[in-house]
């Protein structure tokens, strides 16, 4: 039987109302807390539906790859149930989900920037699961201090919500990351999608990508990639392919990404 052994600490806060963690890595000294503020910060987001404490297995992996990690609830989520969270279990075609979803990611987004801020760091790294990875996204355009953002199964194709902005439902439309191509290819950006997500189509991937591709300001730092016989889930290859991509951009070298 294989075991992996972690030492590290896990702070809970609450920062204007929002419950978080922050995962950070333990020195040798086990009576003694390292957590230190020139430590990289990775924010990991959930997906919908979902919960902070979800994204315990990434976030211990990226402590063992030495980032300090916060995890927290989206609104509507975990610990912030709010008057969105039953409308958010709903199917995507019912009146209620799109008012509700646009809401949740607004404040989302708005909520991380004051995180971030709180916990006074000048620069992060950002990554998100499904509906965590399209507000990581969107956090990234956003924020300049997010200076890299993995999505992971979560590029949603919004290209077919109506565009009346005066629809309540047309909030998710504006935010839609293609529509802010030429920005974010600025970006670093690495999309990791499973091939096979019912979930989240791959259709959504590939259109944000080409989008920045056309856009001619692709870094190259960014990088899409598919994995073949992968659904919805975050499955262990991804995340590790994500912490991959990080190192590498520390290290200013090629991701030696795992190979399916």
């Amino acid at each position: 039987m294989k075991t992996v052994e972690y030492r590290l600490s896990i702070t809970r806060y609450e920062i204007e109302g929002i419950p978080l963690y922050v995962y950070a890595p333990l020195g040798n000294d086990s009576s003694q807390e390292t957590i230190s503020e020139v430590l990289p910060l990775v924010v990991v987001l959930h997906g919908l539906n979902s919960r902070k404490e979800n994204q315990l297995a990434f976030s211990l992996r990226l402590v063992n790859a030495g980032y300090r990690v916060c995890t927290l609830d989206l609104r509507g989520h975990g610990e912030r149930r709010n008057e969105d969270t039953d409308f958010l279990r709903l199917h995507w075609s019912e009146p209620q989900f799109a008012p509700a979803i646009g809401r949740t990611i607004i404040g989302s987004v708005l909520d991380i920037v004051s995180v971030v801020s709180e916990l006074g760091v000048d620069r992060y790294y950002i990554a998100g699961h499904s509906l965590g990875g399209h507000i990581a996204l969107l956090t990234a355009l956003e924020d300049p201090r997010a200076s890299a953002v993995c999505c992971i199964g979560g590029s949603l194709d919004l290209s077919a919500l109506p565009t009346d902005p005066d629809r309540p439902s047309d909030v998710v439309a504006r935010y839609d990351p293609v529509r802010r191509a030429d920005a974010l290819a600025r970006k670093k950006v690495l999309l990791l999608h499973g091939v096979d997500d019912a979930t989240v189509p791959i259709t959504g991937a590939w259109r944000l990508w080409n989008a920045m591709e056309t856009s001619g300001n692709l870094s190259l730092h960014s990088f899409f990639r598919t994995y073949p016989g992968i659904g919805h889930e975050l499955a262990p290859v991804l995340m590790q392919d994500c912490i991959e991509w990080l190192l590498a951009l520390n290290s200013d070298s090629t991701p030696n990404f795992e190979t399916l």
